[in-house]
């Protein structure tokens, strides 16, 4: 049931661009309030009635918008695509008349969709014009559905047809061991497989090839079903009950089966979990066992693995399905008579999900990101829709159009706005072997390898000394295409770029245990247990950093210690002035200059305030466009803040990092004047070694 005043919603009003103050709703929150006849407005309120971060969200800490005017708009999609034909989302804010607003809700919007775009999963030609931008298309109430297995199999054929096959099947590889799920009516219980050396079952003198899937999954609290040397010959030759697999692992083998394949990696069942010697050989080819893998299946809502995958999308725990309908009518494309549903909330948050940005249960795991960045397609059951993605696209159950495409990469660059990292690696981990890159490809894909390193710092190991391991697979893709030596987290043609990390959080960021399984060096990003942030990456525009000056240091040798050569100053207050002495010695800056000076440490623990700053080099990002007679450019002046670990003053460990930023917004010449670095100059040459 809906108020007069919803029921009067004119679609025509709700486009920016034909009415800019949106569609007038309510007088006031506390008209709102007095409305408890309306399915919509009845839900609005109850968001809003005790959420006191409305105010702190709209930056307005006085409650003087709760007698303004309350309004609707169409806007693109709630996770910022931008695409400008998107009207997906609905947001419901007050306004004084003037420039202040306070946004109150957010709602996903869709409308009934015609067959041929259920049968295609693509907009149908004929009502284009009618939708207006509207992707929404409605969710099932079940994860587990006819209707979710027909769409995943949809996006699955498509992604096969347009891969044709050529990275998963031309290679031999098979995983020592797989689960052979029976039967697609569920007559079987499942059966290890253990396979021949050559990872193929021989048939006619030919290796056959059998595809799989593979799981990904928390353990959460309590270990799941585990294989042991005692289990391997029983699991091999009796099977597996049902029974006795958990939830989230009998519900990858229904999905392993209704999808037409017999075959399913699970990590704890296909690797012998008391013996060290199996572990060791199976991680080596875990990256193998994702990457020719058919579909990873990923239970992204899950906390554990006696949770399941599927389950039934309450309207009362997930507000996405709580839809309320309101009329679509619209003069101006002459419609009536239909309807406009709202799901409440970021229902298409994606970003949570599919790269770990929000850090839900599962992307928060270590493991879990080479998983997703090895697995030519993952389908992830999330709380509230099915996710797709892969090197062509990246799907939502609840929308007929895809979230992005590989066109999108440049965006997908922003530190804050990563879609897929399956679209921003595939020029690099599904290249072609023997393919050849030149140095400004090896420059972005260098950049590409800071940004996956970013995000895995972020997320958590069981096991801290699996920092390495984890990203191994990952790893040895990049040193192949890079065609470089990999050192330690970091690659030695980009090694400077590669120092240049900061800890995000110094308070909560902690040194990573040595043991003789696991050697960090203080200089890379892994001997942190906390996320990093680098420096030196391609810019949101891509635009790639380009190394100025005479005054870099040089790199004189590089094992678990690294020997540099560079300008360099010290003493105790070293660490609050860093760079400000340099700045200094540039002179008074021009109006379109800013200089800001930055120094963090990486963890909170005390230092002994002798400290030594090594200047490692100078980049900057250069934009120009003669036609408009612009030009941008931004310079980092980076160096190591390094302590000495004994009293020969050449031994040091890193304890952060320190930056003078230069930043220029105006028309300007990109060449480094002999001024901007004489400061340097004076700084004694010194060759250090830091362990």
């Amino acid at each position: 049931m809906l108020c007069d005043v919803c029921r009067d919603v004119d679609f025509d009003q709700l486009i920016y661009e034909w009415n800019p103050s949106g569609f007038a709703h309510h007088k006031s929150l506390s008209a709102l309030a007095e409305c408890s006849d309306c399915a919509f407005c009845e839900g609005l309120w109850e968001t809003l009635k005790d959420d006191a971060s409305v105010i702190e969200i709209a930056g307005r800490g006085d409650a003087s918008w709760h007698g303004e005017q309350m309004c609707f708009r169409l806007i693109p999609s709630s996770d910022g695509i931008g695409i400008e034909h998107d009207r997906s989302t609905l947001i419901v804010f007050t306004t004084d008349g003037g420039a202040k607003t306070t946004l109150l809700g957010m709602y996903g919007v869709f409308v009934n969709r015609t067959k041929a775009e259920w049968d295609t999963n693509k907009i149908d030609p004929t009502r284009c014009g009618h939708s207006l931008g509207i992707m929404g298309r409605p969710v099932s109430p079940f994860s587990n559905s006819d209707e979710c297995f027909r769409l995943a199999g949809m996006w699955l054929d498509e992604c096969l047809d347009q891969n044709e096959l050529k990275s998963e099947t031309s290679s031999p590889f098979m995983p020592t061991r797989t689960i052979d799920v029976g039967a697609a009516d569920g007559s079987e219980d499942p059966r290890l497989v253990v396979h021949d050396t050559d990872g193929a079952v021989a048939r006619n003198g030919q290796p056959q090839r059998l595809p799989w899937l593979t799981l990904t999954h928390c353990w959460g609290g309590s270990s799941p079903l585990m294989l042991t040397l005692d289990t391997l010959a029983e699991w091999t030759a009796s099977g597996i009950p049902m029974p006795l697999l958990p939830l989230t692992f009998r519900d990858a083998v229904s999905i392993t089966r209704r999808l037409g394949y017999r075959h399913l990696w699970i990590d704890s069942i296909c690797i012998v979990q008391d013996s060290r010697q199996d572990w060791e050989r199976e991680a080596a080819r875990m990256g193998d066992v994702y990457r020719h893998g058919v579909l990873n299946i990923s239970a992204s809502s899950g906390r554990g693995c006696r949770d399941g995958i599927f389950g039934k999308r309450d309207s009362s725990t997930t507000p996405a399905l709580a839809a309320v309908r309101l009329p679509f009518k619209s003069k101006r494309l002459g419609i009536g008579g239909e309807w406009l549903y709202l799901r409440a909330g970021r229902w298409d948050n994606y970003l949570e999900y599919i790269t770990g940005r929000q850090h839900n249960t599962l992307a928060s795991r270590g493991w879990v990101l080479q998983e997703s960045l090895l697995s030519p397609r993952t389908l992830h059951f999330a709380s509230q829709q099915l996710f797709w993605e892969c090197t062509h696209a990246t799907y939502a159950e609840g929308r007929i159009d895809a979230l992005a495409l590989p066109d999108n990469k440049m965006i997908a660059l922003q530190a804050q706005h990563v879609y897929s990292y399956k679209m921003m690696l595939p020029s690099v981990v599904h290249w072609p072997a023997g393919m050849t890159a030149d140095a400004a490809a090896r420059d972005e894909m260098h950049s590409l390898w800071l940004r996956v390193v970013e995000n895995y710092s972020s997320r958590a190991l069981t096991v801290p000394s699996d920092v390495f391991p984890a990203l191994a697979g990952v790893a040895s893709d990049f040193q192949t295409r890079l065609g470089d030596e990999y050192l330690a987290g970091l690659f030695r043609r980009h090694l400077l770029e590669g120092l240049v990390w900061r800890s995000i959080d110094t308070a909560r960021s902690t040194f990573r245990p040595q043991s003789a399984t696991c050697s960090t060096p203080s200089w890379s990003w892994a001997s942190l247990i906390g996320g990093v942030q680098c420096e030196v990456v391609i810019d949101s525009n891509g635009i790639l950093p380009n190394m100025v000056g005479t005054s870099m240091a040089r790199v004189v040798e590089e094992e678990s210690r690294l020997v540099i050569e560079g300008h360099a100053i010290e003493g105790t207050l070293v660490l609050a002035r860093n760079y400000h002495v340099l700045a200094e010695s540039m002179g008074e800056p021009p109006n379109n200059e800013t200089r800001t000076c930055v120094s963090v440490l990486d963890t909170s623990s005390p230092s002994s305030g002798h400290l030594l700053l090594l200047h490692l080099g100078i980049w900057q990002w250069y934009f120009r466009r003669e036609e408009l007679s612009i030009s941008r450019l931004m310079r980092k002046y980076c160096g190591l803040l390094l302590e000495p670990v004994d009293g020969t003053g050449s031994v040091y460990r890193r304890i952060g990092v320190a930056m003078l930023k230069v930043a220029i917004g105006k028309t300007h010449d990109a060449a480094l004047k002999p001024e901007d670095e004489v400061g340097l100059q004076t700084w004694e040459r010194r060759v250090v070694t830091v362990v």
